[in-house]
């Protein structure tokens, strides 16, 4: 009997271990399933949240489509809010069976409406305002997409099955129509394209726009002035801005309260069919020159220029034509460029009238320097109609325009492969337009450009996209 004892007392212990094991296990199985439970449910959720996302972004852009632009429309914002619900219900179940207008609940943004869709609550609000800034609320549409997320072991726990809503902003801007080319940078790489960097006050009419080809993102349109101005109608750039000191989207009343539209499309040149002309087409002529001539007024002809350098000082009378610069050509100091039909006029204005005159650079730079006055309208016919300065497409030459000058009656200025350079004082007024490879601002001036009404026009599409 003590032989039996002894055997089944180790027996005893052995089931009573085997037995706090098994219970160890189920605890650990429980934990384990739990752990899964929450790990499959969690990333299902994030799943959803997703494809919630997705769905509302996507909706968001398509309902931007049907936004009223350029102003509010009651019936357009409806048509989106609707657009935007059908949107939700085709992408999560294939069309828009079952989608309900419904009764808003909660707290939802102003002007919202609400629909439900097999489970799906959408809500819609369009306008919607946003802190500046932002575009014009009746430019923003917010739709809200919340979608239940299924358990699949959660509930084994008495988890509930999560709702995940998530939120999106689509916008539509750029009025209808076109804009005017007043002030272009052609070069698609430089950075910048056009640069502020003084305290000019620029300013385009008829609704001119000032255009930017360059894609450089880090600043295609740059400002690094003290205290800068520009007034334009639009203002469009390939690539993106850097506008110190002042950002334009602050609203001052310095730099410029056109937000620039970044990441628009490559443009074509405006004048890109200006024809070349031949320097064989123009007699030679004597470049004036300040000794050895009679005192008063000296006078130009049309015709080929070669090596001019710098103007003698007073008063430059040219008669009305094209004017072939080959290699530099620099109006000094205290001289005035006069156009007239005939006689010779001492002071800007005057009577005496003007058919034209076109000066092509075909070499070298030309300046305008100095206290300088400028009264050389451009022809009114012809090829060159509307253009004072043009330089050749292989001249990569810098054309300034520098001092004091009151430039009394410019056409438009044509440097397709060159560098503008606006500086100085002075007021500089352009009736046309300037385009050029490059375009500097850097001086203490006031610079008025006239675009034409017949002038070409930018349309810019409009931008839709989701705001951050």
């Amino acid at each position: 009997m003590q032989l039996i004892a002894r055997m089944w007392r180790p027996m005893v212990g052995q089931e009573r271990d085997r037995g706090v094991v098994l219970v160890l296990v189920a605890v650990f199985m429980v934990v384990v399933a739990g752990m899964a439970a929450f790990a499959i449910d969690h990333g299902f959720s994030r799943q959803e949240a997703r494809q919630a996302q997705g769905v509302g972004d996507a909706s968001a852009l398509a309902a931007a489509a049907e936004l009223p632009v350029p102003a509010p429309d009651p019936d357009d914002a409806e048509r989106a809010r609707e657009v935007a619900a059908e949107y939700v219900a085709t992408n999560s179940f294939g069309s828009t069976a079952g989608l309900t207008e419904v009764d808003c609940s909660g707290t939802v943004p102003p002007d919202a409406a609400c629909f439900s869709v097999q489970g799906v609550d959408i809500v819609v609000a369009t306008p919607y305002a946003m802190p500046d800034p932002s575009p014009e609320p009746h430019n923003l549409i917010y739709v809200q997409v919340c979608r239940p997320s299924e358990t699949f072991f959660g509930g084994v726990f008495g988890a509930t099955a999560p709702t995940v809503c998530r939120t999106s902003v689509g916008y539509r801007q750029n009025a209808a129509g076109g804009f005017g080319m007043g002030l272009v940078s052609l070069n698609k790489t430089a950075c910048p394209g056009i640069l502020f960097s003084g305290n000019s006050d620029t300013v385009l009419t008829s609704d001119g726009a000032v255009m930017v080809n360059s894609d450089c993102e880090s600043g295609a349109m740059a400002a690094n002035g003290a205290s800068w101005r520009l007034e334009a109608a639009y203002i469009g750039v390939v690539g993106g801005t850097a506008l110190a000191p002042c950002d334009p989207l602050t609203q001052t009343t310095q730099c410029t309260e056109t937000t620039p539209h970044t990441g628009i499309p490559h443009f074509d040149d405006p004048l890109a069919g200006t024809p070349i002309p031949n320097a064989s087409d123009h007699p030679l002529r004597t470049c004036p020159s300040s000794g050895g001539g009679p005192p008063g007024p000296r006078v130009m002809e049309p015709g080929r220029y070669v090596n001019c350098g710098n103007t003698p000082p007073g008063t430059l009378v040219l008669r009305p034509g094209l004017y072939y610069m080959d290699g530099s050509f620099t109006v000094n100091s205290n001289t005035q460029v006069i156009c007239a039909n005939t006689g010779t006029p001492t002071s800007v204005p005057h009577g005496e009238g003007c058919d034209g005159v076109t000066f092509f650079i075909a070499a070298g730079s030309s300046q305008f320097n100095g206290t300088s006055n400028l009264y050389i309208p451009p022809p009114s016919t012809g090829p060159y109609a509307g253009i004072s300065i043009f330089q050749h497409p292989n001249n990569t030459s810098t054309l300034t325009v520098n001092g004091t000058s009151d430039f009394s009656e410019i056409g438009s200025i044509y440097a397709p492969a060159g560098k503008v350079d606006f500086s100085g004082n002075g007021q500089i007024n352009v009736n046309g337009i300037v385009v050029s490879s490059l375009v500097e601002l850097n001086g203490n001036f006031d610079l008025t450009i006239n675009v034409p009404d017949d002038a070409d026009e930018y349309e810019p599409e409009d931008i839709m996209g989701l705001w951050d």
